[in-house]
């Protein structure tokens, strides 16, 4: 796989980080950029250095956990390992982890010669104790990100380097596509996506739009079967409680409505995001129920224009 100039760039960064004794390195760009492959190269380029090293990866989901095994497998012949059960951690040199799994394996983590990769880091940063305890006993650390907007995440993933991709960059770059914030619609599909707040909203959404609407949320048995039948085009509609909201691929996803307003502007982002994948000739529709959610949207959606980083 061919890297784009602001992967190689990112890369660059994190090279000349990891040859200091410390490093924290925050990586952030639009959803659909690339982050994950730039986590991949580093992992892979840290583990094949001099010396026995270790990489740990932390990823939010089981999804996102499968996508980092299966792309690092392609890249390294040293085995990849979704969990330290059952064996001695000298065997598993490259190691993904969901975040409870790590906090599970907290004390016996790999410190001195480990590299610590953080997918998704907005999820940490100073209120989140484990994952604070974990950055401070690594000394080297690399935070991914499409929105490390909060003063704790930059803080503590951000100290040696900071590297962005502003979105028009990416848009006039074809890596993602234009957007459009729009006034509410009747959601429609194929590949359409609504975000609402809570199970009980997710199915009484989906039974108002009748037979081409379907729900998925995490308290189900099989959430991934809806999910597949909407990535294969079969579901037209899906709605959600905030569960594909980070690490679902679906270029071919154009529109997302916003049913209700999620609680925080990362998430709304990490929501929208879903229809950002590029895809020639596309503009995602984003589609706000009120017309406070689309304000916040667009300021929200700015802040990934202009960040608070060094910019590429």
């Amino acid at each position: 796989m061919q890297l784009h100039p602001h992967q190689a760039h990112a890369l660059d960064i994190i090279s000349v980080a990891h040859s200091r004794i410390s490093s924290s390195v925050l990586v952030q760009q639009p959803c659909g950029t690339g982050k994950t492959e730039i986590g991949v190269r580093a992992a892979v380029s840290w583990v094949h250095q001099r010396g026995v090293r270790h990489v740990v990866v932390a990823v939010p989901t089981l999804e996102i956990q499968g996508q980092w095994v299966r792309r690092l497998a392609q890249l390294t012949r040293l085995p990849v390992r979704a969990s330290f059960a059952g064996r001695g951690f000298a065997q598993p040199r490259i190691v993904v982890l969901t975040y409870a799994a790590l906090w599970q394996y907290e004390n016996g983590l790999p410190c001195h010669d480990a590299l610590l990769i953080f997918d998704e880091a907005h999820h940490g940063n100073y209120e989140a104790p484990s994952n604070l305890r974990l950055v401070r006993a690594h000394p080297h650390v690399l935070g991914l990100s499409a929105t490390p907007w909060t003063a704790g995440c930059v803080a503590l993933f951000g100290a040696t380097a900071q590297v962005s991709l502003p979105l028009s960059v990416a848009i006039r770059q074809q890596l993602v596509s234009a957007y459009q914030v729009l006034p509410w619609e009747a959601p429609r599909g194929p590949y359409g996506l609504v975000f609402v707040s809570g199970v009980a909203t997710a199915q009484e959404t989906a039974r108002a739009l009748g037979c081409r609407a379907s729900w998925a949320a995490h308290t189900e048995p099989r959430p991934r079967a809806r999910i597949n039948s909407w990535l294969r085009g079969t579901l037209p509609v899906l709605v959600v409680d905030r569960m594909v909201s980070e690490g679902c691929d679906c270029p071919r996803c154009g529109a997302v409505w916003f049913e209700r307003e999620p609680e925080s502007d990362v998430l709304l982002v990490q929501c929208a995001g879903r229809a950002f994948r590029y895809q020639a000739g596309k503009t995602a529709r984003l589609h706000c129920r009120s017309g406070d959610t689309a304000e916040r949207l667009q300021s929200a959606l700015l802040r990934c224009d202009t960040p608070r980083l060094t910019a590429f």
